[in-house]
């Protein structure tokens, strides 16, 4: 059985692609074993930072609404003299 050139072109491109999905997946499997395993803290912890982000977030819109409705009062104030 003789394979033409371009055959064996086309077999080593797909032995290159198999051998990279492989390593892929054996890469996220380790991967996925080492999230699991400890890096639950580390997610936990991101989450607490953005809910503090969020909640400081919060306060300044809260103090910005305030400043925005002393200022309409100060307006409407001079408006009317």
């Amino acid at each position: 059985m003789k394979i033409s050139k371009k055959n064996k072109t086309y077999i080593f491109i797909l032995f290159l692609v198999v051998v990279l999905i492989y390593n892929s997946y054996l890469k996220t499997k380790t991967i996925a074993q080492e999230g699991y395993s400890g890096g639950s803290k580390d997610i936990n912890k991101k989450f607490e930072d953005i809910n503090n982000k969020y909640e400081n977030l919060k306060k300044v819109i809260a103090m910005l609404q305030a400043e925005i409705g002393l200022i309409k009062d100060t307006i409407n104030t001079k408006l009317k003299r």
